[in-house]
């Protein structure tokens, strides 16, 4: 018995996808086992559930090998999984059959690939497509590896199509809220939507797609990810629509019919087949004829068998490549009503296998290795990328929060400081020295020498000296304990003492808040009220749940005290209000029993009863009872009404808090303004350009924010005419600070002599590379280098496309994606680092540009675009550098219109004389 591992998911987002390639496995293994097995022996299949995640992918893959001694593996879906699995075949050496397309740029020895490569679905697609439809494309897809690293290689096939991609979308596994992603559809009306999305949520974009009105025939939708298992639920929705495989139901020949009737036969004639079913059947019997060849299970012996193989499979033959991948043919399928895909193109042989997009096929075997080791880096960098725009995304939200919060502090404090303006009390806020900071409400009525202008003076220049010393040892005793006091005294004012009762609250480490109210009233009636405390002790014991019924004239009829009452009901009976209660008390209380009586309504009003400084609140209700009587209810609310008042102490203290972010905010504006002059004075001047004679160079630089992170520069040294340009990531004085540092890089090295541009690239990216980890950041800046000698520029460095303006009207893009890698990023770039020749003839002209032009966006949400940079180049290519430059600068401000730039603009002109 040879047991065997099947690795696919059956619950999650993939479960729509992947749970039929299971099925098909083990129909193979069924089939194998009835014609007598592998080598003599029965094949036992054990299946697990990669359950949609990497994680769980990469432990069933582990505890196939180790725990159950599988043979091999047949399995995984998603390119993010199937990278999971790979370290774990590489631990314990073995090997994966996976029978899914992908985007390509991988050679494990540990993987048999039976799926295809984008040179043998998306190619042949996209030339069909551009031949019928048109050239502009948008795409969607799921995020992660494979969408991503595809759209990458259908933006670079398109261009040289003469296509072009208007924009890239996605959303994550099993996402279904596709309602923004078809309003900008929509809005660009491209000629084609390229879907590389995966999983069930081909199901709600298509339903959604469908609902928006939007016509297959005019805007069609090509897949590479949705067969037919996933159209039968859609099949209305996405008839008319596109799908390109090595593989469909719908062939017609007698292998294929063979498949399908065997297939249906053993799981329900309801039941579809697919590509990457056919592949999942295909490769079982691709593993068994190596086993047979090398007469052997051992891992090494079948790896070495299975190249050559060919197999009669149901969408045709196929054959093991050397690379370990499949040769295959590509068929274009039209989605039909039924659940099935009509053909409407096939390749007319077999299609070699390219996971390296034809790199492998080079004959410097040096350049070969070099493209290979860089390309195998590209979906880890894709996906890289995508985390980086996640978290920017984060950051803009939160950013946004931090708005809203900024400006609902401000109107707090709009308002707090009304209310201060309204108080009578004396709020000042003091250091650590009793000096007067700030003055926040001070009524001449309760100030001691109202006449002495207190701010930047201390206690002792305006109280008396043993008033001072008090005042300031209270200061400090906050000021070291960190916690709130409060004090009472009393000052000489207008010819008479008066009391205050202070509270004194730290605000910061080395400030407190002051805040004084004249209680000087409520100290003169104190002496009145001691003869009734022991009254008004019981009585504030009786306020929660107390009922009284009561007549007319305030004679107290019936009596219930609480339970905590220390006084008899009966002695109560019989009194009046009057007696029992303070006068001002039942004066109130009385007011609203007549109320009560003569309205016939409810009255609720709330009073406060204080002894031995301890105030009460209670709230009381009058329920008329009868045409002379009343009954009322006491409820005792003073911790309702304790919680108000800190509620407002804690409005105070926010409005010191934002007093301190404005400060806060001044100083940063200031040192932004710094900052943006100091980029200001590195940038060459118009002078020292017009000073090199060989080219007319003209230069625009404008900054979103206070602070950009825009960079050019152009250096004249021994001869030799330097110019650089970039974009540091964001903006703001972060970005400010790295362009700067940029700059000064540059120069520097420039200066001393270096001319070797990988080595300036990578002393640069070195240095912005430490910096940003000492800063704690995780920005990075493209670069662009380039050098002009007597015609010739030398280009080096990654950074934005160069235009090149011929005389003859010809137009050239120069593309520098190969020619480096985002600085700050790695910390040793120089294996990206490559460089190349343009020549300028006498009136050509060079044009270099930040994506701030590109993207510039109007109020409509539209993008400037190349098309419209490249005409308006066009249109004044005969005109100096200087004319050039402003024409340009002038029709993207016009473009932009009342629309908040977003991002900054750098333009260089290089026109040679």
């Amino acid at each position: 018995m040879i047991d065997v591992g099947i690795l696919h998911s059956l619950t999650g987002s993939m479960a729509i996808s992947e749970a039929s390639l299971v099925d098909a496995a083990l129909m193979a293994i069924a089939e194998i086992n009835q014609a007598g097995g592998v080598l003599g022996q029965a094949i036992a299949p054990i299946v697990e559930d990669g359950a949609s995640t990497e994680k769980t992918f990469a432990q069933k893959a582990r505890k196939l090998l180790q725990q159950d001694q599988v043979a091999t593996l047949f399995g995984c879906w998603t390119s993010a999984c199937r990278k999971a699995v790979v370290p774990v075949l590489e631990d314990l050496n073995a090997l994966l059959w996976y029978p899914l397309q992908y985007e390509g740029l991988e050679e494990s020895q540990h993987i048999f690939y039976t799926g295809s490569c984008p040179n043998q679905q998306v190619e042949p697609a996209l030339e069909w497509l551009v031949k019928l439809y048109g050239k502009r494309f948008y795409l969607v897809g799921s995020d992660y590896v494979f969408p991503r690293t595809v759209h990458k290689i259908i933006d670079a096939q398109l261009k040289g199509l003469g296509g072009t991609v208007l924009e890239e979308a996605y959303v994550p596994l099993g996402g279904k809220d596709f309602s923004q992603i078809l309003d900008r559809i929509l809005h660009l009306q491209p000629d084609v939507i390229f879907n590389t999305l995966n999983g069930d949520s081909n199901l709600a974009f298509y339903r959604q797609y469908h609902q928006a009105g939007i016509q297959p025939a005019q805007m069609p939708i090509m897949a590479v990810s949705i067969a037919e298992p996933e159209l039968q639920s859609i099949a209305t929705e996405a008839a008319g629509t596109y799908a390109s495989w090595t593989y469909f139901q719908s062939l017609d020949t007698a292998q294929n019919q063979q498949f399908v009737q065997n297939f249906q036969a053993r799981y329900g004639s309801d039941r579809v087949t697919s590509d990457p079913i056919e592949a999942a059947y295909t490769q079982v019997y691709l593993w068994k004829q190596a086993v047979e060849t090398a007469r052997s299970l051992e891992i090494n012996a079948v790896r070495a068998a299975a190249v050559g193989q060919t197999f009669e499979a149901p969408g045709g033959l196929v054959r093991i490549d050397e690379n370990q991948h499949l040769w295959k043919d590509c068929y274009l399928g039209k989605a039909q009503p039924n659940g099935q895909f009509e053909i409407v193109h096939l390749s007319d042989r077999p299609i070699q296998p390219k996971p390296w997009l034809g790199i492998k096929q080079l004959t410097d075997p040096v350049m070969r290795d070099l493209l290979v080791n860089l390309l195998a880096d590209v979906p880890q960098a894709v996906q890289h990328i995508s985390q980086l725009e996640q978290k920017s995304q984060e950051l803009e939200t939160a950013l946004a929060q931090l708005q809203s919060e900024t400006t609902a502090r401000h109107e707090t404090e709009a308002e707090l400081q009304t209310m201060f303006t309204a108080m009578n009390d004396f709020v000042v806020v003091h250091d650590g020295q009793g000096k007067y900071l700030k003055i926040l409400s001070a009524q001449a009525s309760v100030l001691y020498k109202p006449e002495i202008d207190r701010l930047g003076k201390t206690l002792h220049d305006v109280l008396p000296e043993d008033q001072a010393d008090t005042h300031l040892h209270h200061i400090q005793q906050v000021l070291r304990t960190q916690q709130a006091v409060n004090v009472e005294y009393q000052l000489p004012i207008q010819g008479e003492i008066r009391w205050f009762s202070a509270h004194i609250a730290p605000l910061t480490e080395t400030t407190v808040i002051w805040a004084a109210r004249d209680v000087s009233n409520l100290k003169r009636t104190e002496a009145e009220l001691r003869q009734s405390e022991k009254k008004k002790r019981a009585l504030l014991e009786i306020i929660p749940d107390l009922m009284v019924q009561m007549n007319r004239d305030g004679i107290y009829l019936d009596f219930i005290p609480p339970t905590n009452f220390n006084v008899i009901g009966e002695d109560l009976i019989g009194k009046s209000e009057y007696e029992v209660m303070p006068l001002s008390h039942a004066q109130r209380r009385m007011h609203y029993v007549e109320m009560a009586l003569k309205t016939g309504e409810l009255q609720l009003f709330e009073s406060t009863l204080e002894v031995d400084g301890i105030v009460q609140y209670e709230e009381s209700r009058i329920i008329p009872f009868g045409e002379n009587e009343v009954l009322i209810i006491v409820r005792d609310v003073s911790d309702r009404k304790r919680s108000e008042l800190a509620l407002t102490q804690a409005h105070a203290e926010i409005v010191t808090l934002n007093q301190q972010l404005k400060s806060e905010n001044l100083r940063m504006g200031a040192e932004l303004a710094v900052t943006r002059r100091l980029q200001e004075m590195v940038l060459p001047r118009e002078a020292e350009l017009q000073a090199i004679l060989p080219l007319d160079i003209a230069g625009f630089m404008q900054s979103a924010e206070e602070v950009g992170g825009d960079y050019y520069d152009v250096v004249q040294h021994n001869g030799k005419i330097r110019i650089g340009i970039g974009d540091v990531t964001g903006h703001g004085l972060e970005s400010g600070v790295l362009m700067l540092m940029a700059q000064t890089a540059v120069r520097t090295l420039i200066t001393n002599g270096e001319e070797d541009p990988i080595k300036l690239l990578n002393t640069i990216n070195r240095t912005l590379y430490d910096n940003t980890r000492r800063m704690k950041s995780y920005k990075n800046m493209t670069l662009s280098l380039l050098q002009y000698e007597t015609g010739v520029l030398n280009l080096s460095g990654q950074h934005e496309e160069v235009i090149v303006l011929r005389t003859d009207g010809a137009i050239e893009s120069i593309d520098t994606f190969d020619l480096g890698f985002p600085l700050g990023l790695e910390k040793d770039i120089s294996a990206f680092v490559a460089q190349t020749n343009i020549q300028l003839n006498p009136g050509d002209v060079a044009v270099l540009y930040t994506d701030g032009i590109t993207e510039a966006m109007n109020m409509q949400k539209e993008q400037y675009g190349l098309d419209r940079f490249h005409q308006v180049l066009q249109n004044n290519r005969d005109r100096t550098a200087t004319e050039i430059r402003q024409r340009v600068i002038q029709d993207v401000m016009a473009f932009v219109g009342a629309q908040r730039v977003f991002d900054d603009i750098t333009l260089l002109i290089l026109k040679r004389r």
